[in-house]
């Protein structure tokens, strides 16, 4: 099932976010997010750092990205954490390990490259089945600047063959 519990309870005084759709550049999907923008005064913020998450998780990660919103926001960056197609509260019915998500973060930078500033730097933070699609993203796209790869998978097939009798219980 799908976990679509994407309430924030954040300890930042005043951190105002919207949410956001864009599409995903592979099959039309809409992609459902929030948007943190940075703590800079007047002016809008040329940094932004989006998270992506794992399998069958949600642009919260576990718990992660309140934590990164509260450390980020008043450095200066924004935040643009996001569902994934098939999860949280995205369109989609099918999970493909990064194969297909990668269309969806790339449809998240086209998004803030048509944001104000908030595209002109723009890193990533990927965990698990995210940090596997940050990398195939970020070989795709000049836009991407910088990529954190938490625990990426380094080979689908392994992966698949001694992940998928725990995940879905078939030998």
């Amino acid at each position: 099932p799908r976990d679509t519990n994407v309430s924030y309870e954040l300890n930042i005084d005043k951190t105002p976010y919207e949410e956001v759709e864009f599409k995903s550049l592979k099959n039309d999907n809409t992609i459902r997010g929030t948007f943190f923008p940075a703590h800079t005064g007047v002016k809008s913020s040329d940094k932004t750092i989006i998270i992506v998450h794992g399998y069958t998780s949600n642009r919260l990660v576990k718990g992660r990205t309140p934590k990164l919103v509260e450390h980020f926001v008043p450095k200066g960056y924004n935040i643009l954490a996001f569902d994934l197609s098939s999860q949280g509260k995205s369109d989609g019915d099918l999970i493909t390990l990064g194969l297909n998500e990668k269309y969806d973060l790339l449809g998240a930078v086209d998004y803030l490259k048509s944001k104000d500033h908030a595209g002109d730097n723009i890193g990533v933070i990927g965990f698990s089945m995210g940090a596997a699609t940050s990398l195939l993203a970020a070989s795709e796209s000049d836009d991407i600047q910088a990529v954190i790869a938490d625990s990426p998978f380094r080979n689908a097939g392994l992966f698949l063959r001694e992940g998928l009798p725990f995940f879905s219980g078939l030998p």
